[in-house]
C-alpha cells in the first residue's frame, strides 16, 4: 500500500465503524473459476528461443509431470494455470488427446503462474508436490471437480484425498525444489514471451492454448505422418514448423462454444439490472463481469467506445455482475457498484472500478470507498445498502443467471443471444454489432 493509500485509509477510518468495515468486507455469495490441465516435463530454467521459421526444442523428458507414450511419435507441451478460467477445458482436450493416440503422444505439463490470481501459484506448488508422490492425475480431479472452482483454498488439507501421507504432502509443499520447479518454468514461458494460459506447444511450435480437440488431431495426424518421413521425432524437430494457416485455433474464449457447455443462449434481464441505452435497442449487449479482471478491464473499454460509436437507439449494454473467488475484493466491488447505483452512480462507479482496479486489488474497502468520496456519494447510505440483503440477492441473482447459462469465468458477453466469452478487441465488437445491425434492417 503507498503512502497515499495508507493516508486515505485513515482518513476514512473515522467515517466507519469497525463492526461496518468488517461487515462490508465480509464476502457474500461468489463463485469461482474452473480449473485446468495434464501432465508434465522436465523445468529448465532458461531456453533457448528457435530463431522464426524454426521449431522450439523444449527439452521434455519422461518426469513426474509428464503422461502418455513412453516412446512418443509426438509431444505436446501445455503451458498452463490451475486456476486458469480455461483450466478445465484445455484439461479435457488433453485427456481427448491422449485417449485418441495412447501410444503415439505424450503431453508435458508445466506451470505457467498468473500473479494477477493469489491462487495460481499456491495450486501449482500444490500440483507439483502431489506430482512429485505421483498424484497429479488425482490433483487434477480434484482440481477440476470442485463446484466452487479454486477459490481460496487450503491445498495443505487435500493430502487425504489425494491419498498421501500428510506430513509427505505438506514436506513436498515447503521443499525448496518444488516452488523452484515452478519459477523454472515461469522462466521458460517468459523467455517464450507466452503470456495466455494455457498455451500448447505440439513438436516444438507453439498453438492456441484453446484450440479444440479436433482441429489439434488433424495436426497430430500431420505430424505423425511428417515425422516417418523425417526419422522420427528426434529429427523431426529439426524440420519447419507446421502451418497454421486454415487450421480452426477456435480461441474457445472468443466464440460460442456451442448447445454441450452453453445449453441456453438466451440471458433474462430484469428491470432491476443497470442497463444504458433504450430498452428497444436494436442490440443489445449483456455482460458478466467482474471488476477484479484485468480481461474485464479491457472489454469495459472498448464497450465504452461502442456506446460513443452507436448511440442509446442503436445500443443497449446490461451488466451482471460475476464476482469470482480468486479475486478477494470481487464481491465488495460487486455490492458497490450496485449500491453506487442506488444513488444513479452505477456507471460512473462502474467506470472508476475497472480504471482503479490496482488500487482496490491492494487497497481493498478503503479504496473502493475512497471511489465513491471521490463520486461524491453518500458513504453512510453506500454502506447501508452493501451490506444489505436486497443488494446481496441481487449479486446472487446474477451469479445465478451465469451458472444457467453455463458462464464460470469473466467476461462473457451475449450480444443479441450470440455468446462471446472472453474480452474483443474493439474492432471486433464493432463487427458483430455491425453484423446484428445488419440483420435488424438498420
Amino acid at each position: 500500500m503507498t503512502q497515499d493509500q495508507k493516508n486515505d485509509s485513515i482518513a476514512l477510518l473515522p467515517l466507519m465503524g469497525v463492526a461496518a468495515l468488517a461487515a462490508v468486507v465480509a464476502g457474500g455469495v461468489q463463485m469461482a473459476l474452473s480449473s485446468e490441465s495434464s501432465g508434465a516435463a522436465a523445468s529448465p530454467s532458461a531456453v533457448v528461443v528457435a530463431n522464426e521459421g524454426q521449431r522450439v526444442d523444449l527439452g521434455v523428458t519422461a518426469d513426474h509431470r509428464s503422461r502418455g507414450a513412453k516412446a512418443p511419435q509426438a509431444q505436446l507441451v501445455v503451458f498452463g494455470d490451475f486456476a486458469s478460467p480455461f483450466a478445465a477445458t484445455a484439461g479435457r482436450v488433453v485427456d481427448t488427446l491422449l485417449g485418441q493416440y495412447p501410444e503415439q503422444l505424450t503431453v508435458a505439463y508445466r506451470h505457467f503462474v498468473n500473479t494477477e490470481n493469489h491462487t495460481s501459484k499456491s495450486s501449482a506448488v500444490a500440483a507439483e508436490a502431489a506430482a512429485k508422490l505421483g498424484k497429479l492425475a488425482v490433483f487434477r480431479q480434484l482440481a477440476f471437480g470442485r463446484n466452487d472452482g479454486l477459490g481460496y483454498v487450503d491445498f495443505s488439507a487435500w493430502a487425504g484425498s489425494l491419498g498421501v501421507d500428510d506430513t509427505a504432502y505438506r514436506s513436498a509443499m515447503a521443499d525448496a525444489a518444488t516452488l523452484q520447479a515452478v519459477e523454472n518454468d515461469g522462466k521458460q514461458a517468459d523467455a517464450l514471451g507466452l503470456n495466455r494460459r494455457p498455451t500448447f506447444y505440439l513438436n516444438g511450435v507453439q498453438v492456441p492454448g484453446t484450440t479444440p480437440a479436433a482441429a489439434l488431431a488433424t495436426l497430430i495426424d500431420q505430424e505423425l505422418k511428417a515425422g516417418q518421413e523425417a526419422g522420427g521425432l528426434k529429427a523431426l524437430l529439426k524440420t519447419e514448423p507446421f502451418d497454421l494457416e486454415g487450421v480452426d485455433t477456435g480461441t474457445l474464449e472468443q466464440k460460442k462454444e456451442g448447445e454441450a457447455r452453453f445449453g441456453e443462449n438466451k440471458v433474462r434481464i430484469t428491470d432491476n439490472d443497470p442497463s444504458w441505452g433504450k430498452p428497444d435497442a436494436k442490440v443489445t449487449i449483456v455482460e458478466f463481469g467482474d471488476f477484479l479482471c484485468p480481461y474485464c478491464k479491457r472489454g469495459a473499454a472498448a464497450l465504452r467506445q461502442l456506446k460513443t460509436k452507436y448511440g442509446e437507439d442503436n445500443l443497449r449494454i446490461v451488466f451482471k455482475n460475476l464476482p469470482l473467488k480468486m479475486h478477494r475484493y470481487a464481491d465488495a466491488s460487486a455490492r458497490a457498484v450496485l449500491a453506487a447505483g442506488r444513488q444513479g452512480k452505477f456507471w460512473s462507479m462502474h467506470k472508476l472500478l475497472y480504471e482503479r482496479q490496482k488500487d482496490v486489488k491492494s487497497g481493498g474497502v478503503d479504496a473502493i470507498l475512497g471511489l465513491a468520496l471521490e463520486l461524491g456519494l453518500d458513504l453512510d447510505l453506500l454502506m447501508d445498502d452493501m451490506t444489505s440483503v436486497l443488494v446481496r440477492q441481487q449479486v446472487a441473482d446474477d451469479m445465478s443467471e451465469a451458472a444457467r447459462m453455463g458462464v464460470r469465468f469473466t467476461p462473457n458477453y451475449f450480444i443479441n443471444d450470440e455468446h462471446i466469452g472472453g474480452a474483443l478487441p474493439y474492432n471486433n465488437f464493432v463487427q458483430i454489432v455491425d453484423k446484428h445491425l445488419a440483420k435488424a434492417g438498420n
